[in-house]
């Protein structure tokens, strides 16, 4: 079993009294976590042969390879930065979905 005093970095102290803790962003975390929300986002995508466009492998392979359309899904998270539930998260959890 891993301890505490294990995982945290070299110089690293765990905060022993309130004044401690009151320097940590630990009361931040603690203030902000309502706001955070996970994103599932779904988005439908081509499927295309990697051998697309080569003559020899097209004639071997390209039966093999799935066709049509199917569903990406992506998972993040977000902040909801305001009570009308305005949602800021990354392009890479939202963006093309």
């Amino acid at each position: 079993m891993l301890s505490l005093a294990m995982a945290l970095p070299t110089g690293a102290e765990v905060p022993q009294s309130k004044a401690q803790i009151s320097l940590s962003f630990a009361p931040l975390v603690k203030e902000a976590t309502p706001a955070v929300v996970n994103i599932y986002a779904t988005r439908m995508i081509d499927r295309r042969s990697p051998f697309e466009g080569n003559p020899f492998f097209e004639r071997f392979f390209n039966d093999l390879m799935p066709r049509g359309r199917r569903e990406e899904d992506t998972l993040g998270s977000g902040v909801i930065l305001s009570a009308d539930g305005l949602v800021v998260s990354n392009h890479h959890v939202v963006g093309r979905a």
